[in-house]
């Protein structure tokens, strides 16, 4: 399993006053995660009436519901106003 990749990370202001909102868009890769899931089929030739088995094992990869977060050293309390699945946007109070 993977976490996600942050790419990039943007805030809509160079300075902030006390009690401004801070708004930080943050771009991401989504992770991934995968299971490996075995699988056993078995199958019967109508002329000769003689089963065959077959067992595979394979992964099954899909992206992560693992999503970015935010914190800093503020202790302020970020809040995710959106997510597209690649960029995420969250706020903030100064």
């Amino acid at each position: 399993m993977a976490n996600p990749v942050v790419t990039s990370i943007s805030f809509d202001k160079t300075t902030y006053s006390a009690g401004q909102v801070i708004t930080a868009t943050v771009d991401y890769t989504q992770g991934t995660g995968s299971a490996s899931q075995n699988f056993t089929a078995t199958a019967t030739d109508s002329v000769s009436g003689l089963t065959g088995a077959l067992s595979s094992s394979f992964s099954v990869v899909s992206n992560d519901s693992t999503t970015v977060t935010v914190s800093d050293s503020g202790s302020r309390t970020w809040t995710k106003v959106s997510d597209s699945g690649s960029v995420a946007v969250f706020t903030a109070t100064a």
